[in-house]
Protein backbone atom coordinates (compact mmCIF):
# COMPACT_ATOMS: atom_id res chain seq x y z
CA UNK A 1 0.00 0.00 0.00
CA UNK A 2 2.79 2.36 0.78
CA UNK A 3 4.57 1.32 -2.59
CA UNK A 4 1.46 2.63 -4.47
CA UNK A 5 0.98 6.04 -2.36
CA UNK A 6 4.72 6.86 -2.62
CA UNK A 7 4.63 5.88 -6.97
CA UNK A 8 1.00 8.02 -6.85
CA UNK A 9 2.88 10.92 -5.33
CA UNK A 10 5.84 10.72 -7.64
CA UNK A 11 3.21 11.35 -10.15
CA UNK A 12 1.25 13.75 -8.93
CA UNK A 13 4.89 16.18 -8.09
CA UNK A 14 6.32 15.29 -11.77
CA UNK A 15 2.94 16.65 -13.45
CA UNK A 16 3.05 19.47 -10.95
CA UNK A 17 6.22 20.22 -12.18
CA UNK A 18 5.76 20.06 -15.47
CA UNK A 19 2.45 22.28 -15.51
CA UNK A 20 4.41 25.00 -13.61
CA UNK A 21 7.52 24.79 -15.99
CA UNK A 22 4.92 25.06 -19.32
CA UNK A 23 3.49 27.84 -17.45
CA UNK A 24 6.14 29.79 -16.32
CA UNK A 25 7.28 29.50 -19.90
CA UNK A 26 3.82 31.11 -21.78
CA UNK A 27 3.36 33.68 -19.39
CA UNK A 28 7.08 35.05 -19.74
CA UNK A 29 6.15 34.35 -23.60
CA UNK A 30 2.76 36.18 -23.25
CA UNK A 31 3.74 38.96 -21.56
CA UNK A 32 7.43 39.79 -23.87
CA UNK A 33 4.73 40.04 -26.71
CA UNK A 34 2.40 42.12 -24.33
CA UNK A 35 5.51 44.32 -24.08
CA UNK A 36 6.00 44.53 -28.33
CA UNK A 37 2.59 44.81 -28.50
CA UNK A 38 2.30 48.25 -26.14
CA UNK A 39 5.17 49.71 -27.61
CA UNK A 40 3.79 49.72 -31.05
CA UNK A 41 0.08 50.61 -29.38
CA UNK A 42 1.23 53.70 -27.20
CA UNK A 43 1.11 57.31 -27.58
CA UNK A 44 4.46 58.19 -29.40
CA UNK A 45 4.96 62.40 -29.12
CA UNK A 46 8.71 61.77 -28.25
CA UNK A 47 8.45 57.84 -28.31
CA UNK A 48 9.92 57.92 -24.63
CA UNK A 49 7.13 56.51 -23.20
CA UNK A 50 6.90 53.90 -25.14
CA UNK A 51 9.82 52.67 -25.70
CA UNK A 52 9.94 51.95 -21.91
CA UNK A 53 7.84 49.23 -21.39
CA UNK A 54 9.16 46.17 -19.95
CA UNK A 55 8.45 43.24 -17.85
CA UNK A 56 9.44 42.55 -14.40
CA UNK A 57 9.83 38.74 -13.12
CA UNK A 58 9.63 37.83 -9.11
CA UNK A 59 9.01 34.80 -7.41
CA UNK A 60 5.64 34.18 -5.79
CA UNK A 61 3.98 32.49 -3.45
CA UNK A 62 5.37 28.63 -3.37
CA UNK A 63 8.20 29.68 -5.23
CA UNK A 64 5.89 30.04 -8.78
CA UNK A 65 7.12 33.17 -11.04
CA UNK A 66 5.11 36.76 -11.33
CA UNK A 67 5.27 38.40 -14.12
CA UNK A 68 4.65 42.17 -14.64
CA UNK A 69 4.46 44.43 -17.65
CA UNK A 70 4.92 47.84 -16.41
CA UNK A 71 6.45 51.35 -17.54
CA UNK A 72 9.89 51.48 -15.95
CA UNK A 73 10.43 55.64 -16.27
CA UNK A 74 6.78 57.02 -16.85
CA UNK A 75 4.74 54.89 -15.14
CA UNK A 76 3.32 58.11 -13.76
CA UNK A 77 1.84 58.56 -17.15
CA UNK A 78 -0.37 55.60 -17.67
CA UNK A 79 -3.03 56.16 -16.06
CA UNK A 80 -3.42 59.80 -17.33
CA UNK A 81 -3.22 58.58 -21.09
CA UNK A 82 -5.26 55.81 -20.64
CA UNK A 83 -8.48 57.51 -18.56
CA UNK A 84 -7.36 61.24 -19.63
CA UNK A 85 -7.10 63.78 -17.16
CA UNK A 86 -7.74 67.96 -16.89
CA UNK A 87 -5.47 69.95 -18.58
CA UNK A 88 -5.27 74.23 -18.77
CA UNK A 89 -4.56 76.30 -21.75
CA UNK A 90 -2.96 79.53 -21.81
CA UNK A 91 -6.04 81.35 -21.56
CA UNK A 92 -6.48 79.26 -18.09
CA UNK A 93 -9.23 77.59 -19.16
CA UNK A 94 -9.40 74.25 -18.01
CA UNK A 95 -10.72 71.26 -20.36
CA UNK A 96 -10.07 67.64 -20.38
CA UNK A 97 -7.32 65.77 -22.59
CA UNK A 98 -8.66 62.93 -24.95
CA UNK A 99 -7.97 59.58 -23.64
CA UNK A 100 -5.96 57.43 -25.50
CA UNK A 101 -6.55 53.81 -24.50
CA UNK A 102 -3.96 51.29 -25.16
CA UNK A 103 -2.88 48.80 -21.45
CA UNK A 104 -6.73 48.01 -21.48
CA UNK A 105 -6.60 46.54 -25.26
CA UNK A 106 -3.05 44.92 -24.81
CA UNK A 107 -4.16 43.53 -21.69
CA UNK A 108 -7.45 41.79 -23.37
CA UNK A 109 -5.41 40.46 -26.10
CA UNK A 110 -2.60 39.02 -23.87
CA UNK A 111 -5.11 37.12 -21.45
CA UNK A 112 -6.98 35.78 -24.70
CA UNK A 113 -3.78 34.93 -25.85
CA UNK A 114 -2.52 33.14 -22.51
CA UNK A 115 -5.39 31.17 -21.99
CA UNK A 116 -5.57 29.76 -25.39
CA UNK A 117 -1.77 28.93 -24.95
CA UNK A 118 -2.36 27.03 -21.81
CA UNK A 119 -5.64 25.15 -23.28
CA UNK A 120 -3.24 24.12 -26.30
CA UNK A 121 -0.14 23.20 -23.92
CA UNK A 122 -1.74 21.87 -20.80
Amino acid sequence: MQEIEKQLTDILNEYVKEVDEISNDTMEKTAKETVKDLRNTSPKRTGDYARDWAVKTERGAGGSKVFTVHNRKHYQLTHLLEKSHVIKNKKGEYGRSTPQPHIAPARDRAEQKLIAELEKKL
